[in-house]
């Protein structure tokens, strides 16, 4: 009983302001979660804010105070749960749920967050959001159909090339009709891991609809023998779905001509006979 008495002692000698401590956290961490950095700055030790004000912050949803370990009478390891958005992570991943820990110390009278410059490796995917995931096997070029929309006023057509080998991959050749077409972006090199892209533009001034031609690619990787990747090409393209949202016939969207003003049919579905009709408002 005596030695317990005396390791409780101890323990509460070592970290004698973790109470404070937890308040000042909080304080602290309120403000950043309110986006209040300028106001949180007065938590922060005087020789770090300078590293404080440039930092890039996420931007948190929710937090929470988990823990605090005594590294000496003066200084302590508080970790913390977020959920945060952080930059350059795509806003459709949502908030991402971490763990972090930071170094206070004991400056006079008060508690201060010493910050200091963390590596881009030990960042990981903080920064960068989430990891990529890891392409498939081979060399591949995506869709199989390359379709250029008519009412795409860009009129360009977009094509990914997915090199998911060991060596980087080059494009020997790309042929194709080029009294109707061009080529607006065209990858010399794709590295291993990469995705690259190959925008077609169709630079002719038919009105006929889903036309047909094809997209003639030679791939080449470091020694490998050339590969020939061959994508058919639907030009003026103007799908059913299309022509349905505009309340297009098949008449219609025939005759439809490049420049023609088109919108979106949008239909109020009738009352049914049950719904009857509503009283008049009283005066």
């Amino acid at each position: 009983m005596m030695t317990f008495i005396l390791l409780w002692s101890l323990v509460s000698l070592a970290f004698p302001h973790e109470s404070e401590l937890k308040e000042t956290v909080s304080a602290y961490w309120n403000l950043m979660a309110k986006g209040e950095k300028a106001s949180a700055l007065k938590f922060v030790v005087e020789s770090c804010q300078n590293d404080f004000i440039n930092r890039v912050e996420p931007k948190i949803q929710t937090w929470r105070y988990v823990s605090a370990d005594s590294v000496s009478e003066t200084e302590a390891t508080v970790t913390i749960e977020m959920e945060a958005l952080f930059r350059g992570a795509q806003i459709a991943s949502g908030f991402q749920k971490i763990t972090k820990r930071e170094t206070w110390v004991r400056d006079g009278n008060s508690w201060k967050l010493r910050v200091t410059k963390p590596s881009m490796e030990s960042l990981g995917p903080l920064v960068s959001g989430p990891q990529k995931a890891a392409l498939p096997k081979g060399l591949r070029v995506t869709p199989t159909v390359l379709k250029i929309q008519f009412l795409n006023k860009s009129q360009t057509g977009r094509l990914r090339i997915e090199n998911g080998n060991d060596l980087a991959a080059q494009v020997v050749s790309a042929k194709f009709d080029k009294t109707r077409f061009e080529l607006v972006k065209w990858p010399d090199r794709i590295e291993p891991g990469e995705v690259a892209e190959i925008v077609v533009r169709y630079k002719g001034t038919e009105n006929d609809k889903n036309l047909e031609s094809q997209l003639n690619l030679v791939l080449k990787e470091g020694d490998q023998e050339a590969k020939l990747f061959q994508v058919p090409v639907i030009y003026n393209y103007l799908s059913d779905g299309a022509r349905g949202l505009f309340g297009l016939t098949e008449e219609q969207a025939q005759k439809l001509k490049r420049g023609d003003k088109v919108t979106p049919v949008l239909k109020v579905p009738p009352k049914s006979p049950e719904a009857g009709t509503p009283p008049p408002a009283e005066k």
